[in-house]
C-alpha cells in the first residue's frame, strides 16, 4: 500500500469518527477541534512546571488524530513550534 493510499484512508477514518461523534451527540465539530487543538495554556503550564522542577524536560506527543486541522505533519509541527517559541 502506498503512502498516499494510507493517508487517504486515514482521512476517511477521521470523517467517520467525526460523523459518529456528531450523530451520537457526543461532540460537535467545534468540541472535537477544541479537544484536539494545541492548547497554548497547557504548553505554558507544562513549561512553568518544568522550570519549577529545575529545568525538567517536557515531552509533547500527539495523543490523537488532528481531524484534518493541518495540511500535513509538517504544518502541524510548524504550528506547534510557533507556540513553543512564544514561551
Amino acid at each position: 500500500m502506498t503512502e498516499e493510499k494510507i493517508v487517504q484512508q486515514l482521512h476517511e477514518y477521521e470523517k467517520k469518527i467525526i460523523k459518529f461523534l456528531q450523530n451520537k451527540k457526543i461532540a460537535s465539530i467545534e468540541e472535537i477541534q477544541k479537544a484536539t487543538k494545541l492548547n497554548k495554556d497547557a504548553v505554558e503550564k507544562a513549561y512553568q512546571i518544568a522550570l519549577d522542577l529545575n529545568g525538567s524536560i517536557v515531552l509533547f506527543s500527539p495523543g490523537a488524530t488532528s481531524f484534518s486541522m493541518f495540511n500535513n505533519e509538517f504544518h502541524r509541527g510548524e504550528e506547534f513550534n510557533k507556540v513553543i517559541y512564544q514561551l
